[in-house]
């Protein structure tokens, strides 16, 4: 029997990441092993207990490229997706930790990336404060599929709905109500990305190489739309103001 190839998830904490984690052991075992890698072990912690086979990395830092060999050494495929964390730098620094990510997989003689990018590559003049932090990742991964044979997918989310709801929440619960600007959202649940890509990561991305899924739902939702949507689950009458910032 031949040996199940190996594929890491980093962050594995991270909602499409634990999202990944979750679908390939309930859907994919018989295809792959897992390697999770966190942040911390009391991150990992909860995901050792319900998911005991879970191979566990703790201690990298996306900073400190050097760190990230423990992560990736040994694996055939991996999760990669885009980091935030704004108790260490601004979000320029997002393209270049996955910058450093992608690089040592490659290093490491990963042979498939699945990448959790955004859909805002599509108008990086209108925002660009959110499109540049993957503008230069999906160049990179064009880039390295030509000199190094690297197979990769993107997966471009729209608008994450679990930070939507987190923004509104506070007047949701004060006022009834939600401000957002007057434009219409391609939204998306990350635990759909991360199920898209254990898919991909369990098929070793045949079919999927150089492909760029846009992950977001059925219909585009505006202010007028999401007050009628929120209505209808919390029962109750919720009002939307418009604004010209989020």
């Amino acid at each position: 029997m031949s040996k199940k190839p190996l594929v890491v998830i980093i962050t594995g904490n991270s909602n499409s990441g634990s999202s990944c984690i979750k679908e390939l052991f309930e859907r994919y075992s018989d295809k792959v092993n897992v390697r999770g890698v966190f942040r911390s072990k009391e991150k990992a912690q909860p995901f050792l207990e319900k998911y005991p086979k879970l191979e566990v990395i703790t201690g990298v830092d996306a900073y400190q490229p050097e760190t990230l060999k423990v992560a990736f050494d040994g694996a055939d495929s991996a999760l990669i997706v885009t980091p935030h964390d704004p108790t260490k730098g601004d979000m320029n620094d997002d393209a270049k930790l996955t910058a450093n990510m992608i690089n040592q997989a490659v290093a490491c003689n990963v042979k498939y990336v699945v990448l959790v990018g955004s859909i805002s590559v599509h108008t990086p003049n209108v925002c660009r404060m959110i499109a540049d932090r993957f503008v230069s990742s999906e160049h990179l991964l064009e880039r390295l599929s030509k000199e190094k044979n690297l197979k990769y997918t993107v997966l471009r989310g729209g608008f994450f709905m679990e930070n939507l709801l987190w923004g509104l929440k506070k007047s949701l619960k004060t006022e009834s109500a939600i401000t957002l600007p007057n434009i219409h959202i391609a939204m998306v649940d990350t635990r759909d990305i991360g199920k898209s890509a254990a898919a991909c990561l369990a098929a070793n991305g045949e079919g999927h190489h150089a492909k760029y899924y846009e992950m977001n739902g059925p219909e585009m939702l505006g202010g007028e739309e999401l007050a009628r949507v929120l209505t209808k689950v919390f029962g109750k009458p919720i009002k939307y103001r418009s604004t010209w910032f989020f």
